[in-house]
């Protein structure tokens, strides 16, 4: 599951960057060039990273590595956000505070449980 919502999460981006991150960037900024290219390198990491997990469960092989680089981006995403480098929107601020820390430890949870 972790895999496919990050798929979907990445195609939006890269698809549709304007209006995915509308819903964390306030106003106008998530129209800007540099928004919008940053939005599409997101979103090739996220699909990376999902085809990344669904492969190798589709493979049979652990997905470990890959859950374990989830987490590692997903704590970078949280540090950004405490440390108030980009200018999330309230909204974006409460769902990386709500989501991103409860997916972090099922990432971790995941990685070390599905491999033994």
């Amino acid at each position: 599951m972790l895999g496919a919502a990050r798929l979907a999460f990445g195609l939006a981006l890269l698809v549709f960057p304007a209006p995915t991150l509308r819903f964390f960037y306030p106003g106008d900024d998530a129209s800007r060039r540099v928004s919008l290219e940053l939005g599409r390198a997101l979103g090739l990491r996220e699909v990376a990273l999902g085809l990344g997990i669904l492969g190798a469960v589709m493979r049979g092989k652990s997905p470990q590595s890959w859950l374990l680089a989830s987490a590692a981006v997903d704590t970078a995403d949280v540090s950004l956000t405490l440390t108030k480098s980009l200018a999330f929107s309230r909204r974006g601020r409460l769902l990386i505070y709500a989501a991103v820390p409860l997916t972090i430890p099922l990432e971790y949870y995941l990685a070390f449980k599905l491999d033994e």
